[in-house]
């Protein structure tokens, strides 16, 4: 497993770890508050727009950039009724075979937690499989009834005035979703985009290519084919907006730092807000540039390790690919001589396969030129350079 070297850097002060009543920008959990949501307006505004409008909205956008923390926002500021459900976390949990009573259980404590619930239960009083009582749902997967299930909660939310939002999480996990490759929800989400009026559905995706290719709209065989799907991506910041988001962050928990060190940070650490929010806790611990930095890398190394492993569950060139190109090996002929050398004689058409995946899963892109291949996060270019050392 590629991962940072270990270093002296292992813990701070207690006392100068800040809580989560102490910052709004640095706060570690996704955002649920609007006024924590930083330089994303348009986004925001673009995303409110699109639920009054559209049956369907999908926000994409790189890991840790803010898409699940947009979407909560947005539902919290507007209390529009929720349903959020993680495609990545069914998909782990049920051992990468997502299953009905997989889904029917995620569904339970969703709705479990409506805001009106106490009226919403009575809605629910005749739904097959589903069964009340005072403020307790219980769901039988075996027995439940969802298109029946989608119609009340149409009707409750058109009878609250107020809209419901279903909202998909890293949703091209869903493919994995009974054996028919997620053909069965996305005929589930064709019949919420044609019969709900108040019912919208929000799906988010970090693996932007393979969200696409789960939806596949433009295949007249997939049930979504020739419905209009408004898209919102989320970009990182740049330079000048992540040193202000830093600067406004320390600003609010009082922390004091040089200008220039904050860029130093923004150099490394590029744009993408969640591991600037790391940085940040780290250096209020620390108040120290270098061991902030080396102690976020080892953070971060920590989260992305997950998303390696499964990575190499798929394939170990994957990951292998990736080695390469964070060191310069990022030509079509590098890479091939490099698995040559390495005694793996790897097809053309697998290697293109391979890197068409990798950047269809938002890992890699190509330049301009379409001669190189790089690494799209400066985060994990750095750990794979160190991993491979």
């Amino acid at each position: 497993m590629i991962v940072l070297p270990p270093s002296e850097v292992t813990s701070g002060s207690g006392s100068d770890i800040i809580t989560t009543g102490d910052k709004m920008l640095f706060d570690l959990k996704p955002k649920e508050d609007i006024k924590s949501f930083f330089d994303r307006e348009e986004e925001i505004n673009d995303l409110v727009d699109s639920i009054e409008k559209y049956p369907l909205t999908m926000v994409t956008g790189l890991r840790r950039i803010g898409k699940s923390s947009l979407v909560r926002t947005v539902i919290k500021d507007k209390r529009y009724q929720s349903v959020c459900l993680d495609g990545r976390a069914m998909y782990a949990n049920s051992g990468g075979n997502i299953k009905k009573a997989d889904l029917i259980q995620r569904l339970q404590n969703a709705l479990s937690e409506f805001s009106n619930f106490e009226k919403f239960k009575v809605f629910l009083s005749n739904v097959r499989g589903i069964s009340v009582k005072d403020l307790s749902l219980s769901m039988n997967w075996k027995e439940v009834d969802l298109l029946s299930l989608i119609e009340k909660i149409d009707k409750f939310s058109e009878k609250e005035n107020n809209y419901a939002v279903f909202f998909f999480d890293e949703a091209q996990y869903l493919k994995y979703y009974g054996t028919k490759g997620g053909n069965d929800l996305l005929s589930l989400f064709s019949y919420m985009y044609d019969n709900s009026k108040f019912i919208k559905i929000i799906i988010s995706g970090s693996e932007i290519g393979l969200l696409h290719d789960f939806l596949n709209v433009d295949d007249y065989k997939s049930p979504l084919y020739g419905r209009y799907i408004r898209e919102i991506s989320l970009n990182p910041f740049d330079k000048s907006t992540s040193i202000s988001f830093l600067e406004k962050g320390f600003d609010e928990i009082k922390v004091k730092i040089d200008r220039e060190n904050i860029r130093r940070a923004v150099e490394v650490l590029d744009g993408i807000p969640g591991y600037l929010v790391e940085f940040g806790n780290r250096y209020a611990q620390f108040k120290d540039l270098d061991m902030a930095i080396k102690s976020t890398f080892q953070g971060l190394s920590g989260m992305i390790e997950g998303e390696i492993k499964e990575l190499e569950r798929k394939s170990p060139r994957y990951v292998q690919t990736l080695a390469y190109i964070s060191n310069g090996i990022n030509t079509w002929s590098g890479l091939k001589n490099a698995f040559f050398a390495k005694g793996d004689t790897i097809s053309d058409s697998r290697l293109y396969e391979i890197l068409k995946n990798l950047e269809k899963m938002t890992w890699i892109k190509q330049e301009r030129t379409g001669e190189k291949y790089e690494i799209i996060d400066n985060v994990l270019k750095e750990i794979l350079k160190s991993g491979d050392e």
